[in-house]
Order: structure tokens, then C-alpha cells, then sequence
């Protein structure tokens, strides 16, 4: 186990002072790859609540910058453009995963401060198959 260190740099010309975690590779490789992975989900999100709108305007919350209301946003275009029940029925089923999803990542963000080191190696990053 080793003790976090963090690096204060403190600008004596400007306000561009900085703080950085010490993090060990296995650590940054963990967050990595899932801000990536959270990035694509967002994206994919945007794009489907885009192209359900089918050229009406999306909800105002569409491009929130609030994970849940963009959420929120598209779970009302699913309800109000898709007709055939069993899209309607895969894509609310995608929706209950992406909010199982971001209430696990919020708690994992809750937890980061208890982790160790050696722990990044048992982290489990579930795979969402996308549309």
C-alpha cells in the first residue's frame, strides 16, 4: 500500500494553479476507459433522440449538460415518435440500463476515495451493447 501523493503547483504570475493526484497506471487506465466508454453512451443517446425526432425539435433537454435529464429527454422521444411496440419496448429497455448504469457509476465515484491501488486490477466495467 502506498500513501497518496498529490502535487500542488501554485503560479506566482497567474491563477493557473494546479492540483495532481499521484495515480499508478493501472489507476489512470481504469478511468480511461471508462470516461470513453460514458463519452460514446452520451453520444449515442444524443444521436438517437435526434434521429427518433424524426425533424421535430427534440426536448429542450436533449443537450443538457445533467446526464439524467438528457436521459429523461430521451425516454420522451421514445414514448412520443416510436409506435412499433416491440422498438418501442428494446429501446425503453436500453433506457432502464443506461439509468441502472449511471446510478452504479455515480456510486463508484462516491467510492474512489476507498480504493487501493492494487484494487484497480478487480474493478468490473460492465459492456453496453449498443443499437
Amino acid at each position: 500500500m502506498h500513501d497518496p501523493i498529490v502535487r500542488f503547483s501554485i503560479s506566482l504570475v497567474d491563477n493557473r494553479h494546479k492540483v495532481e493526484p499521484d495515480l499508478e497506471p493501472d489507476e489512470l487506465e481504469v478511468i480511461g476507459h471508462v470516461t470513453v466508454q460514458w463519452a460514446h453512451l452520451e453520444h449515442q443517446i444524443l444521436i438517437s433522440t435526434l434521429q427518433l425526432s424524426n425533424g421535430a425539435p427534440p426536448p429542450k433537454d436533449a443537450t443538457c449538460l445533467s446526464f439524467e435529464r438528457r436521459l429523461g429527454a430521451w425516454r420522451q422521444t421514445i414514448e412520443r415518435f416510436v409506435t412499433d411496440a416491440k422498438e418501442k419496448a428494446r429501446l425503453l429497455r436500453l433506457h432502464s440500463e443506461a439509468a441502472r448504469l449511471s446510478a452504479q457509476t455515480r456510486s463508484w465515484r462516491l467510492d474512489l476515495g476507498h480504493h487501493r491501488p492494487a484494487e484497480a486490477e478487480s474493478v468490473q466495467l460492465p459492456a453496453l451493447r449498443w443499437l
